[in-house]
Parts: C-alpha cells; structure tokens; sequence
C-alpha cells in the first residue's frame, strides 16, 4: 500500500455499514461487529465492535487544532 502524503488523501469519506457472513448460500448478520467503509466505493477498511464511534478523519483534526 502505498503512503499517504497528502492531508486531501486521507480525507475520504466514510459510513459504518452492517457487517455479514456467507454461510453456505445464505448471508447472516454479524450482530456484534460493523464495517467501516469508504464512500462512494464500498470498500471496507475496518471492522469494528458496535459500540465503536465514527470519527470522520476531518472531525478528528478539526479536534485536534482545537488544542
């Protein structure tokens, strides 16, 4: 994977989607986990508890320059 360099890389957006598992022919949901997602692709890039808060990374630095 390659590094991100730009701040405009990493300020993709992301939604927590419900998590499943293929079973056989039929997809069950995982009821203690989520995926985190990038948006518009779809592409999951983590997989979280339920009580897992999303902080977007724009939210995270806009926290952090309130320091």
């Amino acid at each position: 994977m390659p590094r991100l360099q730009e701040l405009d890389e990493v300020l993709f957006e992301v939604a927590m989607r419900p998590l499943f598992v293929s079973m056989g022919n039929r997809q069950v949901p995982v009821r203690d986990s989520q995926a985190i997602v990038e948006m518009p692709s779809g592409r999951v890039v983590s997989v979280v508890g339920r009580a897992y808060r999303l902080v977007s990374h724009a939210e995270a630095l806009a926290l952090l320059s309130q320091i």
